[in-house]
């Protein structure tokens, strides 16, 4: 099927920023419009218009410079996913400067690496072979071999996912072999060979990966190849003093075991089956906890269901786990959607009779099950969206035993102040997707209710959180099964907020008709008291300020179609500038900033150059920290939102981050062409483009336009004049806005005009380089040649005067 341009260009543009990351070299890479138009046959100014597409659909990085580089955004963060990379690089910054400061994974997560792994603790199935990767890549060596095998789906990969983040690197720094593309076809072992010479590097650890060698049993004379082909490496890295690691996944085969050999060490996984009891309850419980996340509704289960999922037998090891798990839940979704259940119920209905009827000699065990299931306390075992599964991080800190049988897990439940403020902590990542349902609506309907009669303000994440705790209260005090979840370390001091509690509780105990356990009334007096005091910080609001009708409006739409988590706000003044409106523009910018504040700060841009001097007279007015910057662009725009969705940016760092072309002012050029023309250029952006600009400042495009007639007027040798200068500036102005709209003009006369007037269409296409800059477009020949033509006229004109002249 044949490419798309933009996919064509796409992939070669991902190309040489592979070759770039693989180089480490930034700099003077031919991904210029003017470089790309050749290496794709391309014309170069449909080239142009869609790099710029694709940088403002923030998939291309644009390296400003002379010429103008572009790379692939996706491409980089594969290779620096901690780094913050900005959508625009200004000339006097380089790219690595942000690279170097792509986040390291700590010495301590690597510490921590396998206890993501279930069965890491000791007397359990995983411990000796965890322990003795550790050692083994821990003890310097140049070179290392690995095997990973065991039967399928019993764990490999994610035991080579712990393994890569104990040695703290990333998945892209590993050279990937899988062996399956060999089976294929697709790939042979000179291929192969290629790879690997191209990669090794005498400064640096080699890490080579070969994934499913098992499916070199169709091909048995690719099992004798890849045997020497690790032979001659091996051999080529002692001889060389090469720092170099092998790592090899495969499931379990007769026919490797010339290939074992080769290995240093080889790890044999056990099946599932083959695991301990305790291990096997933490799968479940792991993977049930993965589905009520996933569906977003709790999962109910009592421990007799849960014995009888954790001592079934799997002969698929934990993909059949898996099936029968999401079996179960299918069959409880559905029964608790028809009865209108808040919870989903597990029953033995709803297990299969495959996994019945495999559980066998549970009298042998039953002393490991008791222990347990007194380890677990609880008879029903609740699993809530996106909340710590309790049961399981009971498992998780039991020890077993010499006997095999589990030491109980002594749990210290927190202080309520510190669970209060961890509650407000998490309501600050809680999902919408999880609220609205018509009993979680009922609640807060009913509490908001008494908070408007109290005028007690809370946050509205705050109250979601509320909302859905006392949502699963309800359903647990259905059960009969509650119990406190923390230490009480204070007493109902405030008699405002007792007051409150006590009004809710019996609203509540009204609509409901359930009474909240005394101590939950406790908690949600801690928590009201608290949530005063804390403040959940949001992302940083953006907002446009503009005068002139519907031009922050636009600003704001055009960023908003780009998939921003962060939307951009807006504001339009159509007044003039007096006083009077000033004041009141300045009253609804401040009402503005305290509507959309999350408690990260505000960013306002803006063309209202009076509004920078009241600064810090809206942050003393709003409480609330803000800055300012002006004048409004849409590469500035684009700039900001790319920032303020980045996590890590705070507001302090969008305030002394240096902006380059995207805030710059074009200076005025014409103070040296005397008071009439400043004037004249007054004129025009005031009372011709005001009226009609919908994007742009007109000040800020008439001395732009200007400084570029300048140069154009000198490398012509014409001499200024009113009339060409305005109608020049007239057309590129609206021209600008056109480009920017994605409209530009089709000009018939374009291929003429460039033959013609070569000298006057290349000159304009080179200034015309600031604009693009400027305003973060690329300007198309079509455009370009219709400019051409008043200077074409001009030129014209001298000339038939001349001859007139010389006639005379």
């Amino acid at each position: 099927m044949k490419k798309s341009r933009r996919s064509q260009l796409l992939q070669h543009i991902a190309e040489i920023t592979s070759i770039a990351i693989a180089n480490k070299e930034y700099t003077g890479i031919n991904t210029d419009a003017f470089t790309i138009s050749l290496d794709l046959n391309l014309d170069r100014a449909n080239v142009s218009r869609m790099l710029n597409d694709l940088w403002r659909e923030n998939i291309l990085i644009k390296i400003q410079g002379r010429p103008t580089f572009y790379l692939h955004r996706k491409t980089l963060l594969k290779r620096y996913p901690n780094s913050y990379i900005p959508a625009l690089i200004p000339k006097n910054e380089e790219l690595a400067t942000y690279l170097e400061h792509s986040l390291v994974l700590s010495q301590e997560t690597a510490k921590e690496a396998f206890t993501s792994c279930i069965g890491h603790s000791i007397r359990e199935s995983m411990y000796p072979i965890i322990e003795d990767i550790k050692v083994f890549l821990t003890y310097p060596q140049t070179m290392r071999s690995i095997m990973i095998c065991g039967p399928h789906k019993s764990g490999k990969h994610h035991l080579l996912r712990c393994i890569i983040q104990y040695l703290k690197i990333d998945t892209e720094q590993l050279l990937h072999i899988d062996c399956a593309a060999i089976a294929l076809g697709k790939l042979t072992i000179s291929d192969i060979m290629q790879r690997i010479d191209t990669s090794l590097d005498q400064e640096k650890s080699n890490i080579i990966l070969f994934e499913n060698l098992d499916a070199l049993t169709e091909l048995p004379a690719s099992i004798t190849t890849m045997e020497t082909l690790l032979r001659f490496y091996q051999r080529m890295a002692e001889s060389n003093e090469l720092n170099l690691l092998f790592l090899a996944v495969t499931a379990m085969n007769e026919h490797f075991l010339q290939l074992q050999k080769l290995f240093q060490k080889v790890y044999e996984l056990p099946d599932l089956n083959s695991r301990t009891l305790k291990e096997k309850y933490e799968f479940v419980l792991h993977f049930m906890q993965n589905e009520a996340d996933a569906i977003g509704k709790t999962i109910s289960l009592s421990s007799s269901i849960l014995n009888c999922f954790a001592t079934a037998c799997y002969p698929g090891n934990l993909q059949y786990l898996k099936q029968e798990l999401r079996h179960a839940l299918s069959y409880a979704y559905i029964q608790s959607s028809q009865q209108q259940e808040t919870f989903i119920t597990i029953d033995y209905q709803h297990l299969s009779d495959e996994l019945l009827a495999s559980i066998r000699n549970v009298s042998d065990i039953l002393p490991i099950i008791e222990s347990i299931t007194s380890t677990l306390q609880e008879k029903n075992h609740f699993l809530i969206p996106e909340t710590e599964c309790i049961p399981l991080q009971k498992l998780l800190h039991s020890c077993i035993q010499e006997d095999g049988i589990l030491q109980a897990f002594t749990h210290r439940e927190p202080r309520l102040s510190e669970y209060c403020k961890q509650e407000l902590r998490n309501a600050a990542k809680l999902e919408i997707n999880q609220l609205y349902s018509l009993s979680l609506q009922k609640i807060r309907d009913c509490i908001q209710q008494v908070l408007d009669k109290h005028a007690f303000t809370i946050q509205e994440k705050q109250l979601d959180k509320l909302c859905i705790r006392i949502n699963n209260l309800f359903s647990i005090l259905k059960h009969h099964s509650y119990s406190t979840a923390f230490v009480p370390d204070m007493d109902m001091q405030d008699t405002a907020i007792q007051l409150l509690c006590e009004e809710i509780c019996e609203a509540l105990k009204q609509t409901f008709d359930r009474k909240l356990p005394d101590m939950e009334q406790l908690f949600m007096y801690c928590y009201l008291l608290y949530s005063r005091e804390h403040h959940i910080k949001g992302s940083i609001a953006v907002l446009v300020a503009c005068q002139g009708e519907g031009i922050a409006e636009k600003y704001a739409t055009h960023v908003n179609t780009m998939k921003y988590q962060v939307k951009c706000r807006y504001i339009d003044e159509t007044g003039t500038a007096s006083t009077r409106n000033l004041t009141a523009f300045l009253s609804t910018v401040v009402d503005k900033v305290r509507e959309i504040d999350e408690g990260s700060g505000v960013v306002i841009i803006t063309d209202f150059n009076p509004l920078l001097d009241f600064d810090s007279e809206i942050r003393s007015s709003t409480d609330i920290e803000t800055v300012t910057l002006s004048p409004t662009s849409l590469p500035l725009l684009i700039q900001v939102m790319n920032m303020v969705n980045n996590p890590s940016i705070q507001l302090e760092d969008i305030r002394n981050y240096d902006y380059g072309t995207a805030l710059q002012i074009p200076q005025s050029d014409s103070t040296g062409y005397g008071i009439e023309i400043q004037k004249t250029l007054d004129d025009v952006a005031d009372k011709i483009l005001s009226e009609s600009l919908v994007f742009l400042n007109p000040k800020k495009a008439t001395m732009a336009l200007f400084r570029v007639l300048m140069k154009i007027y000198e490398d012509l040798g014409l001499n200024y004049t009113d009339e060409i200068s305005i109608r020049f500036i007239f057309h590129s102005a609206f021209m600008i806005e056109r480009v920017i709209r994605r409209e530009p003009l089709i000009y018939k006369n374009t291929n003429s005009i460039i033959s013609t007037s070569r000298e006057v269409y290349t000159s304009i296409d080179r200034n015309m380089e600031l604009v693009n800059d400027v305003f973060g477009i690329s300007i198309p020949s079509s455009e370009i040649a219709r400019l051409s033509e008043i200077f074409v006229d001009l030129i014209n004109g001298c000339e038939q005067e001349e001859c007139r002249t010389g006639i005379d």
